[in-house]
């Protein structure tokens, strides 16, 4: 049995996000990039990286599998590695595919025949086990790829395109939007390495600052809090299966609700008028 090795602490990977040129070079960072950013941030993965860190080595291949399906990446890294662009070894994060099937014992091939305004989507409901909210970042996934398709294929004046993105997807990425994933990445380590709430406000977000009082700041720092917090736990997802998204050609065609059959399926329950294969 080999020796342990000591668990890795946050504060020697990440700064204190007080200073915004340790994130040099982030305008151009990739969606999968952004996504490995605020999962390696998360306080539960960080928690598991280190049990494979300190787990035997019989043990670790073991663990370093089921770290990789509990957060959606393809392959185990620990948290203290950056994303190097056109590495291989850099993460990948599993994508929404097409189709349902019943649930099996072993893996299974089947053929699918797509009609025309049908979309097929393929949810790993495994993970479930894990967190409900893993599974709503694929299933507001699913919604905004069946969105993007309707806008894109109905025509004008025919049946009602979902123009309005699904609350809670993550929109096209531009240079403002990256500020703001930034600025929450900031708030994210300077939580880490226990710098005060309104000391790390008035740091990141100091145009927002002008004629707040400390009150007003604590109630805004609250809120930009939720999102930065939300990202890492679970929206990070929705980022990283952006870069490779397998969309099947088709309309959708919803025989309910779209908003009812994921809430349903967010409850472990199948969508209403829904036959597998």
């Amino acid at each position: 049995m080999g020796r342990k090795r000591k668990a890795i602490d946050p504060k020697e990977v990440f700064s204190d996000g007080l200073d915004d040129a340790a994130y040099a070079g982030f305008e151009s960072w990739s969606n999968s990039h952004w996504a490995w950013e605020f999962l390696r941030r998360n306080p539960a993965f960080q928690d598991a990286c280190n049990r494979v860190r300190s787990a035997s080595r019989r043990d670790r291949n073991v663990l370093r599998a089921e770290v990789a399906r509990q957060f959606f990446i393809r392959r185990y890294m620990h948290f203290r590695h950056d994303y190097v662009n056109h590495d291989p070894r850099s993460p990948m994060f599993v994508r929404v595919r097409g189709y349902s099937s019943k649930m099996l014992t072993k893996p299974t091939k089947i053929s699918v025949t797509l009609q025309p305004d049908q979309f097929l989507v393929l949810f790993d409901i495994r993970q479930m086990r894990y967190s409900v909210r893993a599974l709503n970042a694929q299933l507001a996934e699913a919604k905004r790829q069946m969105s993007v398709l309707i806008s894109h294929h109905v025509s004008e004046g025919s049946a009602p395109a979902m123009r309005d993105e699904p609350a809670g997807v993550v929109q096209s990425r531009g240079r403002g939007e990256a500020k703001t994933w930034l600025g929450w990445l900031r708030m994210l380590d300077a939580k880490s390495h226990g710098v005060k709430n309104d000391r790390a406000y008035r740091s990141i977000f100091p145009g927002k600052c002008l004629g707040k009082d400390t009150m007003k700041i604590q109630q805004a720092y609250s809120d930009e809090w939720k999102s930065a917090s939300s990202y890492a736990s679970e929206r990070y997802l929705q980022i990283g299966m952006r870069d490779k998204v397998d969309l099947k050609l088709g309309l959708p065609k919803v025989v309910e609700s779209l908003d009812q059959a994921f809430t349903r399926m967010s409850h472990g329950k199948p969508p209403e008028n829904f036959t597998p294969f």
